[in-house]
């Protein structure tokens, strides 16, 4: 952590009650004018319900403005209702339900003393422009448009079409991620959807008990949409 915040991928808000830590928020960096995610949150048990959280997010989306982010995002635990009201309060704008992407441990952390995990829950993906202009240039989806064009009008987007525009640091290559029991595909370019399909099937992927598959709109992704839908995928956000 302590690396991350020294190379500025990490910005963190904090909280004291004299020499005591008693609250964190963080600001998650990935890149120059790329979105940042905001999370990390907690507060000491005894100190919740004072409104800590709403202040310490306050100074993070003021601190993103200032270092001129374009946009930030969440990812809220649908079982912890407050983050889900702070984000909200603050013009966050919901675009996608990510089901089983939350741990059953984390469930059970946002809830009482000593209960018991119940399953995996799910990821609430919020967003929050903050550039002065939400113009986005993305390729849509020939079967999703309608929705994806009505999720990007809640949040305030405006969809255009790149028009042969190339993305930063295209890559042709599928990233693979997992973390515990949820794996992650990152489509972008112009991936092979045969290797994709491959990438499905493999160890890792038969292994995690939610697969996720984020593909890069600022390309055509038809080939590697129906790939996917192929092997039961479907639209979350």
């Amino acid at each position: 952590v302590e690396a991350a915040m020294n190379d500025g991928h990490v910005s963190s808000t904090v909280a004291y009650a004299g020499d005591e830590l008693i609250g964190h928020h963080a600001l998650l960096i990935s890149g120059p004018r790329e979105a940042a995610e905001s999370g990390v949150a907690v507060v000491a048990r005894e100190w919740r319900g004072l409104g800590l959280f709403d202040q310490m997010f306050e100074c993070t989306v003021a601190r993103a403005k200032a270092l001129g982010i374009p946009a930030m995002f969440g990812q809220a635990t649908t079982a912890h209702i407050y983050s889900q009201r702070s984000e909200f309060k603050s013009g966050y704008k919901p675009t996608a339900l990510m089901i089983g992407a939350a741990p059953a441990a984390m469930a059970q952390a946002q809830g009482s003393d000593g209960a018991e995990p119940v399953g995996r829950g799910a990821l609430l993906n919020s967003v929050l422009p903050l550039a002065v202009t939400s113009r986005i240039r993305v390729a849509l989806p020939a079967l999703y448009t309608d929705v994806l064009q009505r999720i990007a009008d809640n949040a305030g987007l405006e969809i255009v079409e790149p028009q042969g525009a190339v993305p930063l640091e295209l890559s042709e290559e599928i990233v693979f991620f997992k973390e515990g029991l949820s794996a992650n595909l990152y489509v972008s370019g112009g991936a092979d959807p045969h290797r994709l399909e491959r990438m499905l099937w493999s160890d890792d992927g038969r292994r995690a008990e939610t697969l996720y598959a984020d593909l890069d709109l600022t390309c055509d992704c038809e080939e590697a949409l129906d790939t996917l839908r192929s092997q039961g995928f479907y639209l979350s956000g």
